[in-house]
């Protein structure tokens, strides 16, 4: 589906005209999903008269060398492949014209590539070949580059508890700006001599750093340093160690925090003083750790839902209950006294006894609080339920769409707000959780609602992914997909 957004908008930013794209009807022999867009007959018209090679099959033909990376990128996360048990990749195409083509670009990048003699297939295979892809090739398919990245760290290993590429991203940060000779890089990272030489090799031959002669050992003493070509952070070794959230974007775990001058920009994605949630501009992203348990929690209790998270109606009032009514555990000074109060106990400056004591009062308290304004906060958190059950408007009365429960068949659907007066209705599906969007269907404009979880007939197995649903029954999305 990136794919498929990103071609859309591609051709909404040169012709003005955001393409419609739809699924393809599921055979019962195919098991993936297929799309397809609706390109506009003039679109395409103007396409061929600029490029008529693409009616051939051979645009090659009309690139010049500085779109080549490109094209392969494009090529690669349509046709291309990652192999699962060893690193290598391959671009399947049965057009054995265009996968020559692809082989000489490959070339001019210095990238090595082979073609089966009875197979339609490009294999690139080398570490260094797979890690000049990686840097010069731009395909942005997520799943793709986490399964190649996910080789370089498993594999290469040589009966070494790290792999080569990460002990030479070792060696890159070691060096940073500075230039450093071979004890001092062989003290810092506690690895054999003979071994970091090996590694100082490679990396030379790759030109990812240069050799720095002092000296000719006749009047001063020679002495061999070693610097940086290209900083860590500006190269293939940046995305290694990380996770990949997007096709330029890997987040990192703080192991140490120094004071450095910094002059680019950052771009805070809490806008809160108090925590560490930024994105540097090398696309750096800095947070807190995450507590999976906590957050499972709130899944399970419906204060979230989505993958990004997105907080629901009924989580935000919630907050906001506790935030008003009880502020004391709602905000990171609670947590933060806790913590130092731990820290404290095992440093042997406090007993253990009077920490959960006084933790027990503050509670109490606040507890005692709370059940005072009980029906102040119940009604706070009633709003927000009910705020998650509204849809949308009735597109016959105005009047709020909401999920509803039947009393007799206690089937769920959507109902006018205004019944009797509106009989306005739509149905639902009547499994999984219902999460209102504020979206609504591009071609009939009715709200759309996402579905999450399995059907509760289904056995085992994997939970299908949560999907979108235009609530229109007689939606012309609809026609043909069902």
């Amino acid at each position: 589906m990136d794919l498929i957004r990103q071609f859309t908008s591609d051709i909404e930013e040169v012709f003005g005209i955001r393409p419609q794209y739809k699924r393809r009807k599921k055979s019962s022999k195919r098991r993936k999903l297929l799309y397809y867009v609706h390109l506009p007959a003039v679109v395409g018209r103007i396409i061929l008269m600029i490029a008529p090679e693409i009616l051939l099959k051979n645009p090659p033909k009309i690139l010049t060398p500085e779109f080549y990376p490109e094209f392969i990128g494009v090529i690669f996360d349509d046709e291309g492949y990652v192999c699962k048990s060893e690193p290598k990749i391959f671009i399947s195409n049965t057009n054995k014209n265009l996968l020559t083509s692809l082989g000489s670009m490959l070339k001019l990048l210095a990238i090595d590539s082979t073609i089966g003699e009875r197979e339609n297939k490009l294999h690139i295979r080398g570490r260094k070949n797979l890690q000049l892809f990686v840097e010069k090739i731009p395909f942005i398919s997520v799943e793709k580059r986490r399964a190649l990245l996910n080789h370089f760290v498993t594999h290469y290993k040589y009966n070494a508890k790290l792999s080569t590429p990460l002990i030479e991203k070792e060696i890159m940060k070691s060096l940073g700006n500075r230039e450093k000779t071979t004890k001092k890089l062989t003290s810092e990272l506690k690895l054999a001599p003979s071994t970091i030489q090996r590694y100082i090799k490679r990396l030379l031959n790759w030109d990812y750093i240069v050799k720095v002669v002092y000296g000719n050992n006749k009047d001063i003493p020679r002495i061999i340093k070693y610097r940086s070509r290209v900083h860590v952070h500006d190269s293939f070794y940046s995305m290694l160690g990380g996770k990949i959230i997007g096709w330029n974007v890997v987040t990192k775990k703080v192991k140490f925090i120094r004071k450095v001058t910094y002059n680019g920009y950052v771009y805070d994605i809490l806008n809160v003083n108090n925590f560490s949630n930024f994105v540097l501009s090398n696309n750096v992203v800095v947070h807190n750790s995450t507590r999976h348990e906590i957050i499972k929690n709130l899944y399970d209790r419906s204060y979230i839902h989505g993958d990004p998270i997105v907080p629901t109606e009924m989580g935000l009032a919630v907050a906001e209950a506790l935030r008003k009514h009880a502020d004391t555990i709602s905000t990171p000074q609670m947590t933060a006294e806790l913590e130092k109060d731990m820290d404290a106990i095992a440093e042997g400056k406090v007993a253990r006894e009077s920490v959960v004591d006084r933790s027990r009062n503050i509670l109490a308290r606040i507890m005692l609080d709370l059940g005072r304004k009980k029906a102040a906060v119940a009604g706070e958190i009633r709003e927000g339920i009910r705020e998650d059950k509204i849809i949308g408007k009735c597109p016959r009365c105005g009047m709020d769409l909401k999920i509803i429960r039947a009393k007799k068949s206690k089937k769920r659907f959507i109902g006018c707000a205004g019944y009797p007066e509106c009989s306005m209705a739509y149905p639902l599906p009547q499994y999984g959780e219902i999460i209102t969007l504020d979206d609504v269907c591009e071609v009939c404009h009715s709200p759309k609602v996402k579905v999450i979880g399995r059907p509760p007939t289904s056995r085992g197995g994997k939970s299908p992914k949560p999907w979108i649903l235009c609530i229109d029954p007689n939606c012309p999305t609809k026609k043909g997909s069902d």
